[in-house]
Formats: structure tokens, C-alpha cells, sequence
């Protein structure tokens, strides 16, 4: 938009600052996915599952951990 500031018709300008409100008054749609879940606990060790992932450029994330429990043994 900036770069089209004093450069391009005015007419240009007036459509590209429409579509760009428009754009910002439509709802935002979810496109992130998570799945996760926590296990273990009485065993003594918790477990850690997360998956994240983009459902319209398909970037994505996993993450695995586990972590004693003080206290508690397996």
C-alpha cells in the first residue's frame, strides 16, 4: 500500500484501500490445528505430546518431553 502512495493512479489507490478494509473487517478463521495430550503422571513420569500445524501453508511443530515426577517413583 505505502508503495503505491503518490505513484500509482488515485483511482489504484482508493480500490487497494478498499480491498485492504475489507480485509481487515472479515472474521479471522482458525488455521492452526493442535493435538496434545499428557500421560504418566502415576507413573511416576509425566509425558508430553504436542503437534501444531498450519491447515493452509503447512507449517509445523511437534514437541515431545518427559519429566520425572519428584516424590513419586516408577
Amino acid at each position: 500500500m505505502t508503495a503505491m502512495y503518490g505513484v500509482a493512479p488515485v483511482e489504484d489507490f482508493d480500490a487497494a484501500r478498499a480491498a485492504l478494509d475489507a480485509a481487515k473487517a472479515a472474521p479471522l478463521r482458525q488455521t492452526w490445528r493442535e493435538d496434545y495430550e499428557f500421560y504418566g503422571a502415576e507413573d511416576g513420569v509425566l509425558s508430553i505430546r504436542y503437534e501444531g500445524a498450519c491447515t493452509t501453508c503447512g507449517l509445523s511443530h511437534k514437541f515431545n518431553d518427559d519429566q520425572p515426577i519428584e516424590g513419586i517413583s516408577a
